[in-house]
């Protein structure tokens, strides 16, 4: 749930706010992130020929430095969190 002002990021802008901040990814006990402005379908259809939007792409910290990977929905858990921007009141 997003607040009035509040939308979720998507791969490139939490690539560009990992290039700029590669920190913010650190280590192991640091939180994933998340990118909820994008939407991953796999070539799957349910028999209708209609795509289903099944996982989300996610930056998290490995072995190694910084991986990207496609979580699926099934997989939630505490260990990331969602990258969201603001737009300021009023515009």
């Amino acid at each position: 749930m997003y607040t009035v002002n509040e939308f979720g990021l998507g791969s490139l802008e939490a690539g560009s706010i990992i290039l700029t901040h590669p920190e913010r990814l650190g280590g192991f006990l640091e939180l994933s992130m998340d990118c909820p402005g994008d939407e991953f379908a796999p070539n799957v259809d349910d028999g209708h020929d209609a795509k289903i939007f099944s996982g989300t792409p996610n930056y998290g910290f490995d072995i190694g430095g910084i991986k990207y990977r496609i979580y699926d929905f099934s997989a939630i858990s505490g260990r990331s969190g969602s990258a969201t921007g603001f737009l300021p009141t009023g515009v």
